[in-house]
C-alpha cells in the first residue's frame, strides 16, 4: 500500500540495523519522514546479504594505525603518560 519503507543493511552493520531498530530511534525516524513528506511511513529494517560490506568495515583493519597520529590522541598520551600497545591477533 506503499507506507512502509524498507531499508537493508549489509551483513556486516547488524548492530546498527538493530540500534536503529528499537522503538524510540525507529518512531523518531518515523515522524521525520512524515514532517518531510506528509505521509505515514512504517520502516523495516533488514539485513540484506546482497550488498558489499561497508567501506568503514572493510577498510578497519588497514585503519588501526592511523589513530596514533591524530593529535587529540597524542595529547591524550601525554596527559596520562600512556603508551600505545600493539595488538596481538
Amino acid at each position: 500500500d506503499g507506507s512502509e519503507l524498507r531499508i537493508g543493511f549489509p551483513p556486516d552493520q547488524k548492530s546498527a540495523m538493530n540500534q536503529l531498530d528499537w522503538s524510540n530511534n525507529r518512531s523518531f525516524l518515523e515522524a521525520v519522514l512524515k514532517e518531510l513528506t506528509g505521509e505515514n511511513w512504517k520502516l523495516k529494517f533488514t539485513i540484506d546479504e546482497s550488498l558489499p560490506a561497508t567501506a568503514q568495515a572493510a577498510g578497519a583493519a588497514d585503519n588501526r594505525g592511523s589513530f596514533k597520529d591524530d593529535t587529540l590522541v597524542q595529547e591524550a598520551l601525554e596527559i596520562f603518560e600512556g603508551k600505545i600497545k600493539p595488538v596481538t591477533t
